[in-house]
């Protein structure tokens, strides 16, 4: 199986959850958006649908994807997960992450 470490739908405001992941015995971190949820932890159930191992469960909060200005924009946090740490989800997005809510 393929490992996409990020998924998201581009330009729509959606939840996203930070997980780390265990496959052919290394670990990944994952960071899954879906603007067709209403709380996180039904990502963390599709993940788990998707055939892959969750270690550990790292947070959560809202992203917009922008492709085409190679920007993804991260805030917020999820009330059940907590903040996903930001370091870790520029180690899966890089430089593409703006901390605000996009205007």
């Amino acid at each position: 199986m393929k490992l996409e470490t990020f998924r998201a739908t581009p330009l729509i405001k959606q939840k996203f959850v930070l997980v780390r992941v265990s496959q052919s015995n290394k670990e990944h971190l994952l960071l899954w958006g879906n603007p067709d949820i209403e709380w996180h932890m039904q990502i963390i159930e599709e993940i788990t649908n998707a055939g892959h191992e969750i270690k550990d469960i790292l947070g959560g909060g809202w992203l917009l994807s922008k492709p085409e200005d190679r920007v993804v924009y991260i805030w917020g946090k999820s009330d059940r997960l907590g903040l996903a740490p930001i370091e870790l989800v520029r180690e899966v997005l890089g430089d593409s992450v703006v901390e605000s809510e996009p205007e």
